[in-house]
């Protein structure tokens, strides 16, 4: 599974949407926002193409799986990415977080509710398969962030031809992405439009790189702490792997081989949040005590108290940070180390 996403395989692809069928792959596809209005404040938004399972031909459980017959926004997109960086939660989208008239007290928006689109747990799991894309897959050289671990998915989308009714060689380059892998603060999604068939057209080099500028400023605006050394670069993939992108054929692998060291840990911020008209003061849920509970009872306790979560290692949770009693800042999760 870690492949077929990391080196963006078709046939892997259609393999799963097979074994997954026609109304699962529908579900999960609408669970993660496509082929609705996210709501946003703005007018004339379209809900993208996702036609329901009765209109469905034999041949669009492969290509619905791949991407095909299937037409997302670019928000969408964002918003898909976000349901992995925030622990599983699809939210609705707004542009205006806060606003505050002279002489009168800041006056901020609160988030409508969110929707669970997967568990904290699976979040977890996609995180570290994407983070795959960068590292040895067809995000490799193209989109990674000097001083932080970052995890995404290229995409290279045939444009339809309406006229033909076929799909062209030219695509639309995507690169979806978020930073850091363990505690994402970011999520940017890239979209060029009408770009050209070769290494000039797909999502890899040409959106790839779009993402790393991006990212890597918006990360010094909010100053998040580097989880990885300036020096450190992410490495090859294995000898005789090869590398394609998302929908349609890519070439977008490396041959480079760059050495690369395990990411070290930051340690858990308390004020997530550093844009200063958005500062308050710390309010929140209190962290429950999940040291010697199994990871099902901690993913009970946490969806119970509405606590999110990172976790790690296997057997019964040993430490976490952070301690019980704390009082759990806006944004933050508390990260669970297991151990046998």
């Amino acid at each position: 599974m870690a492949d077929v996403l990391a080196h963006s395989s078709n046939i892997g692809a259609i393999q799963i949407g097979l074994k997954v069928g026609d109304q699962n792959l529908y579900r999960y596809v609408r669970k993660f926002g496509f082929g609705r209005r996210t709501g946003i404040e703005l007018p004339g938004e379209s809900a993208g193409i996702l036609r329901k399972v009765e209109q469905w031909t034999p041949t669009s459980i492969g290509s619905v799986a791949m991407g095909q017959e299937v037409g997302v926004t670019s928000l969408q997109l964002a918003l898909a990415g976000a349901v992995v960086a925030n622990g599983g939660m699809l939210v609705k989208p707004k542009l205006i977080l806060a606003r505050q008239k002279k002489g009168e007290p800041l006056e901020q928006f609160a988030d409508e509710k969110a929707d669970r689109a997967i568990a904290p747990q699976t979040a977890i799991t996609m995180r570290k398969m994407m983070e795959g894309v960068v590292l040895h897959g067809t995000g490799l050289r193209y989109a990674t962030i000097k001083g932080y671990t970052s995890g995404g998915k290229t995409g290279s989308a045939q444009i339809f031809d309406l006229k033909t009714h076929v799909y062209t060689h030219n695509y639309n380059a995507s690169f979806l992405g978020f930073a850091p892998v363990t505690n994402p603060q970011i999520v940017v999604a890239v979209t060029l439009h009408d770009t050209k068939t070769g290494n000039a057209g797909f999502g890899g080099p040409v959106a790839g790189p779009v993402f790393s500028k991006v990212a890597m400023t918006a990360l010094r605006m909010l100053d998040v702490p580097k989880d990885l050394p300036d020096t450190l670069l992410p490495s090859r993939a294995p000898a005789g792997e090869a590398s394609s992108d998302l929908s349609i054929a890519d070439s977008g692998s490396a041959t480079e081989p760059i050495v690369s060291s395990p990411p070290v840990q930051e340690p858990v911020q308390k004020d997530l949040d550093r844009r200063p008209f958005l500062k308050s003061a710390l309010t929140g849920p209190k962290v429950p005590n999940f040291r010697g509970m199994t990871l099902r009872a901690v993913l009970e306790e946490s969806a119970a108290t509405g606590v999110e979560i990172e976790v790690s290692g296997n057997g019964l949770a040993r430490n976490q940070e952070p301690p019980a009693g704390s009082i759990l800042a806006p944004g933050t999760r508390v990260r669970v180390q297991f151990s046998r």
